[in-house]
């Protein structure tokens, strides 16, 4: 039975290894996007301004991302180690929290929060548009510090453990298969709810007409949830039933590569249905030489309620 138990812990490293080599180049090319990402958003006030949460989630899509490049960096390094020395090396699982480790578990809880605090922002500012609009830069300021600081307890208080460990380090080695499962449901209820509140919202602002210059605001954020679902989503649900019942390792491995996936998938969704950040993108791709967009001038009277609800909302 040893050797039976030995035999396929060696084969599933050697799928792990397989994976590490996929990750590495799929991290390295979705960073790319996702940085060109941030640099088109935080150069322009005007999406700056307009475009706070998802700016969050893209500084919780490069955390990822970069744990995911080092975790791919480092375990390339330890299996050719072992293969070498023609032994299995024996690691304290305390070791095993490393920078990549950290990374990786701050972005699995930051990510899905960020999400989902876009979504209820949505939600409230079309079912309850008279609270939002008096309350708008407060709930934004504190949904996303909230998305970006609760990450931090929760890896304080789950700590790490001692246990004896083989071949190679991963997150549930440092934190223990409890704590995994705690993540990986986390993240699965979090990315559903936020699908459910986009999917309400988005229904709400078809319905009515006074919303719908924002739907397709409505669309890259009900696409972001979407994307989430089927990349992080349900790939976390494998691994709880993983835990439970042990699946193919092919099942289970490829979760870390979709989420780098997912991360680059959000830059083609704005791209696509956001017209002030495409043209930005073009432009900083044809350093400046793209033209401007032409608007019609249009005389407006505008009351100095909505003047003031313009002003406090510029990110609606």
């Amino acid at each position: 039975m040893d050797a039976f138990n030995n035999t396929v812990d060696t084969e599933r490293a050697a799928l792990s290894h397989q994976s590490d080599n996929v990750n590495l180049y799929i991290s390295s090319i979705c960073l790319a996007f996702v940085v060109f990402n941030i640099i088109v958003l935080v150069t322009k006030k005007k999406l700056r301004e307009r475009s706070s949460m998802f700016i969050a989630l893209c500084w919780t899509n490069l955390i990822l991302l970069l744990g995911v490049l080092l975790e791919a960096i480092n375990r390339r390094t330890m299996y050719d180690s072992m293969v070498q020395a023609g032994v299995k090396a024996l690691v304290i699982s305390r070791k095993c929290l490393s920078v990549w480790t950290i990374l990786q578990v701050y972005s699995n809880f930051a990510m899905p929060l960020i999400i989902l605090s876009m979504s209820f922002e949505r939600f409230v500012a079309v079912r309850f548009p008279d609270i939002y609009h008096t309350s708008c830069n407060v709930l934004s300021l504190v949904t996303i510090t909230a998305s970006m600081i609760f990450p931090y307890f929760i890896m304080l208080i789950a700590g790490s453990g001692n246990n004896l460990l083989t071949i190679v380090c991963f997150p549930k080695a440092s934190y223990g298969t409890g704590f995994d499962v705690f993540k990986y449901a986390f993240g699965v209820v979090t990315i559903w709810t936020a699908l459910v509140l986009n999917v309400t919202t988005y229904m709400t602002v078809m319905s009515v007409h006074r919303f719908k210059g924002k739907i397709n605001k409505m669309k890259c954020y009900t696409a972001f949830a979407t994307g989430s679902t089927l990349l992080i989503s349900i790939p976390n649900l494998l691994l709880i039933i993983d835990t439970i019942v042990k699946l193919p390792p092919v099942l289970t491995i490829p979760s870390s590569g979709l989420s780098c996936v997912n991360c680059a998938l959000q830059f083609f969704i704005n791209f696509h249905l956001n017209k002030g950040f495409r043209k930005r993108c073009l432009r900083i791709l044809s350093f400046g030489k793209y033209p401007k967009l032409k608007i019609a001038t249009v005389q407006v009277i505008v009351t100095r309620a909505q003047q003031r609800r313009h002003t406090q909302c510029t990110h609606f």
